[in-house]
């Protein structure tokens, strides 16, 4: 989870009653209140970021691999969210096959979606789950 800058703001505010306390007695029971708040605020944080909702992907790619052929894969991101990501994409494949234009990194923009394509292809036979 990435903080968001009033959280880094009262982090750094905390910090700073923390080291005043070390001078000033008087300061450490604000400290205390303060690390109060900052704890209250770290909770709502990570309840706001638990709620978003996620990128979603989905792959098209043909249930079978023929040896030696390429063959076309589409992967579609949707972003429902109101934020715009970065998103690095790679792909996972058994020991034997090839991936040309892999990885790849995009932005999606809000209340959009992104489809990429690659090209897959197998030199060994096996049982394979895709």
């Amino acid at each position: 989870m990435i903080p968001t800058h009033s959280t880094v703001i009262v982090c750094l505010l905390w910090i700073g009653i923390a080291i005043l306390g070390i001078f000033f007695p008087v300061f450490n029971t604000y400290w205390q209140w303060a690390g109060n708040f900052f704890l209250m605020l770290i909770l709502f944080e990570a309840w706001r970021v638990y709620r978003l909702p996620n990128v979603t992907a989905s792959r098209h790619v043909s249930p079978t691999l023929t040896l030696g052929k390429w063959q076309k894969v589409a992967v579609t991101l949707s972003n429902t969210t109101s934020n715009r990501y970065h998103v690095n994409i790679f792909d996972g494949y058994p020991t034997g096959s090839e991936l040309l234009n892999l990885p790849q990194i995009h932005t999606i923009l809000a209340h959009s979606s992104l489809t990429i394509h690659y090209k897959n292809t197998s030199s060994t036979t096996g049982q394979y789950t895709i």
